[in-house]
């Protein structure tokens, strides 16, 4: 493996990684700044509610997944894992080495997180499976597994690119949306 094509590669993950990130900070300031502070919204149920909470759980279990997937057989996969792996098995492939404990921890990391999300993701997420339900991960796995993937992506973006890079994009309007009413007056019900 090239050092160009580990570049194109850490690039592909950047984007995916800042959509995962953004993604999470999104939701859970959500949560906090609009659901939580009131208490009509804390005590209504609503498929609306439903539909964001299963979004969230299944767009960051299926993004975690896939950046945690090791080489498959066909090698036409890349993760963040089959970065490390690459980096691994040739640890010359650019100037700027990683230590070799911290490599191991930080694979051990990936192939932890995999374990936790990747039966919820095959068995539930992607596919109808007849060994029934897995466990739904919870909310603080999730949380977790982004904040570990954001560390490690980071620490060998550093190592390949020489620089570090932010993984959340902050919109200048994001929660403007919910600061006026979204249904103006109406003369009829929704059809």
């Amino acid at each position: 493996m090239s050092e160009a094509q580990l570049k194109e590669w850490m690039q592909w993950l950047k984007e995916e990684l800042i959509a995962l990130a953004t993604d999470d900070k999104t939701y859970w300031r959500l949560q906090e700044e609009v659901i939580y502070r009131n208490h009509r919204l804390l005590t209504m149920r609503s498929p609306y509610f439903d539909m964001l909470h299963y979004a969230y759980v299944s767009t960051t279990t299926t993004t975690i997944r896939r950046l945690t997937e090791k080489q498959n057989r066909d090698k036409t996969n890349v993760s963040l894992r089959v970065v490390l792996q690459e980096i691994e098995n040739d640890p010359t492939i650019f100037a700027r080495q990683v230590s070799r404990p911290q490599l191991q921890a930080d694979l051990d990391s990936l192939e932890t997180l995999e374990k936790v999300i990747k039966p919820y993701a095959d068995r539930i997420v992607a596919h109808h499976d007849k060994r029934g339900i897995a466990e739904t991960p919870k909310y603080g796995n999730l949380r977790n597994g982004v904040a570990i993937l954001g560390n490690i992506f980071r620490r060998y973006f550093a190592l390949i690119e020489g620089v570090d890079t932010c993984l959340i994009i902050d919109y200048l309007e994001d929660f403007d949306i919910f600061k006026f009413p979204w249904i103006e007056n109406q003369s009829s019900h929704f059809v």
